[in-house]
């Protein structure tokens, strides 16, 4: 007779999600990149410039604290991105 439990094992948190810890949601750096439409290497340069914060996982990822960008989320102008060259007429 087998002991095993029907219901499946639990795969892990969706990569997607924000992470819960000490210092609230912890946002992957793409997920920062996406809110602000910029590229991942822009929000780890922030980082490193001390523009923004994060904590460090024990495997060396970067989370930041979801906390932080709420009123600065407020205050960012929504703008669209310029079309690149090859996105307008004849190249130009």
């Amino acid at each position: 007779m087998s002991c095993t439990d029907p219901t499946p094992a639990p795969s892990g948190p969706d990569p997607d999600t924000p992470l819960e810890g000490v210092h609230g949601a912890l946002l992957m750096n793409h997920q920062v990149a996406t809110l602000f439409g910029v590229d991942a290497s822009t929000v780890a340069r922030w980082g490193s410039h001390g523009l923004i914060t994060y904590v460090t996982t024990p495997g060396g990822a970067r989370r930041y604290p979801a906390h932080q960008f709420r009123a600065l989320l407020r205050e960012t102008p929504r703008t669209h991105p310029a079309p690149l060259s090859q996105d307008t007429p004849n190249g130009r």
